[in-house]
């Protein structure tokens, strides 16, 4: 069967629900990016992809650390063929 478009109105209806997204949308998303990108015009491009490569691995051990994420065997994994790539 179809897939269903969901309901988005409770979310358009919330003020704070909205908030949420303009800010998750415009400050932590396109704001990020627009900065990143304006610092990797001064770093070479090797440099650029390693950085944008370990990004996943930087956020995990930020995770470990700040919300006491724990790493099961297929984190481990993906992260040596990361490292290994």
């Amino acid at each position: 069967f179809p897939p269903r478009i969901p309901d988005f109105a409770p979310i358009l209806n919330s003020p704070s629900a909205l908030g949420g997204v303009l800010y998750t949308v415009l400050i932590t998303t396109a704001l990020t990016l627009w900065v990143e990108s304006i610092a990797f015009k001064r770093v070479p491009a090797t440099d650029v992809s390693i950085i944008l490569t370990m990004e996943l691995l930087f956020a995990a051990a930020a995770e470990a650390v700040t919300l006491s994420e724990t790493f099961v065997t297929s984190d481990y994994v993906g992260a040596s063929l990361i490292i290994g790539a």
